[in-house]
């Protein structure tokens, strides 16, 4: 019976997906309104700050919803990408080597392998608020110990925060509120994220 009900709650979360919808439609504006503005050659110069910003929280947005990749899998679109750019006749040489050396560089600390899970966390208290931080973590945790304890629970709580507060500081509650289907998922989303 158990994994019965662990089985519902997946099919039903993964229906939904409201926040991660709305963290895929957030980053995509931010990344629109920061292209736009940094092709128009009179904000360009007046506005640096604010599109640095934009770009910044949408990359950042993109971290919590993108799986973390392995060193392979990032291999082959590192070299897929220096492919595309070489073959490009548009571009001078030395825009070609100089995006060649930024996309083989490596990210600079700890590669994140628990954030995309901090978003589904967040939807399953959305879906179900009643539910204890224990029951997601047995759900969610990717950690190969037998039982999770109190340190997993902590971490995935402290995800789950930084991810609220993200949401918070670039505006997207209104957008993944007004995005759900459910009104009773507004109301519990929207008490969730305030």
């Amino acid at each position: 019976m158990h994994a019965r009900k662990r089985t519902t709650l997946a099919v039903r979360l993964f229906d939904l997906h409201p926040i991660y919808r709305g963290i895929e439609a957030g980053a995509f504006a931010h990344f629109q309104v920061a292209l736009s503005m940094a092709l128009d050659p009179q904000t360009r110069e007046t506005q640096r700050a604010t599109i640095q910003r934009m770009f910044h929280d949408c990359s950042e947005l993109l971290g919590w919803i993108r799986r973390p990749l392995g060193d392979r899998e990032r291999n082959e679109v590192v070299l897929s990408l220096i492919e595309k750019v070489l073959s490009n006749l548009t571009m001078s040489p030395e825009q070609k080597v100089t995006f060649i050396e930024l996309s083989t560089k490596r990210p600079r600390g700890r590669p994140s392998d628990s954030k995309h899970l901090a978003v589904y966390a967040l939807e399953v208290k959305a879906v179900r608020p009643v539910t204890k931080w224990e029951k997601v973590t047995e759900l969610l945790c990717p950690c190969t110990k037998p039982g999770h304890d109190s340190c997993c629970v902590e971490n995935l709580k402290s995800q789950v925060k930084r991810l609220r507060l993200l949401l918070c500081n670039t505006g997207l509650v209104p957008l993944i509120v007004a995005t759900a289907g459910h009104r009773t998922l507004k109301l519990k989303l929207q008490a969730l994220l305030a």
